[in-house]
């Protein structure tokens, strides 16, 4: 069952939130609507002739929450929905089927990526009862915190003012700028480190070569083919992804009336406890 939760993680990728100009949807029980720009046959765009460009495509660089999908798939989330693991795999499996087949350029990779996050959501919530799809979405609330507000049903909810809205966007895309920095820093070290380790490979040097005074690559194993030790954090923008949604959710709260903070705390439910994190939704 890791394996599968973790190859869904794997493949199902980042969670968006919602595009400004949508339908009207329930915000508590998130009935299906599709996006502005979607079409209800689920074409996510198509590359133009005839082949798949899944592999070429790349979604977007944003600061997001997580999306209802992913969470599902937690072992403490699972528990709280009464999720047994026959279930989990037809979750899993209706989620990678829900991801489309062929990805092109749409002229807005922001909307199509999370078009293709909403579906996969839909593709999940199909799978569960009323009860249990009322439940995630108010876990989904509670996990993510104010970040969430940037979607039109929860600003609607909350009363958000068109200014308020405004300067929201405005926070998101200063650190979704941040994250692409941060990103674009960490290929450039990782194209180091191979140029150094095949360097080193090509002069049969044993020693690992250095790259702005770190080693490219860890010492070898002292039994071979045993695993050297974890991978370094820096390999991993997940740190930095989380760092950056708690910054935007304290500068979000901020801008939020106590009126606005309480009408979002009720949309989290019933406070659950997470087994790993603190909740980010708002007291």
């Amino acid at each position: 069952m890791k394996k599968l939760v973790g190859l869904i993680f794997a493949l199902v990728g980042v969670l968006a939130f919602a595009q400004d100009e949508v339908k009207e949807e329930n915000v508590k029980t998130r009935e299906p609507m599709y996006r502005k720009g979607g079409t209800q046959n689920g074409n996510m765009g198509k590359s133009g002739n005839g082949t798949s460009n899944r592999k070429a495509w790349r979604p977007p660089v944003m600061v997001y929450p997580i999306p209802e999908h992913q969470l599902v798939l937690r072992q403490d989330i699972r528990k709280e929905l009464n999720i047994d693991e026959a279930l989990s795999r037809n979750i899993a499996g209706a989620i990678l089927k829900a991801f489309p087949k062929d990805l092109g350029d749409s002229g807005d990779p922001e909307g199509q990526w999370k078009r293709v996050l909403f579906t996969q959501d839909e593709a999940m919530r199909k799978q569960l009862e009323q009860d249990q799809r009322k439940r995630i979405r108010e876990i989904y609330f509670q996990y993510n915190g104010v970040i969430t507000t940037h979607d039109y049903e929860v600003a609607k909810a909350i009363d958000l003012l068109p200014e308020q809205r405004k300067q929201i966007a405005d926070i998101i895309r200063k650190y979704s700028k941040e994250l692409k920095t941060y990103q674009d820093e960490l290929a450039k070290k990782r194209d180091e480190r191979a140029k150094a380790m095949s360097s080193s490979k090509v002069k049969g040097d044993r020693k690992p070569a250095e790259v702005d005074g770190e080693l490219s690559v860890p010492p070898p194993s002292e039994t071979p083919g045993k695993p050297v030790g974890p991978r370094p954090r820096e390999f991993s923008g997940d740190a930095k992804m989380t760092e950056l949604r708690e910054k935007a959710n304290v500068e979000i709260n901020q801008i939020l009336s106590e009126t606005q903070r309480a009408k979002f705390k009720a949309l989290g439910g019933q406070p659950f406890k997470f087994a790993d994190r603190a909740t980010l939704t708002s007291s």
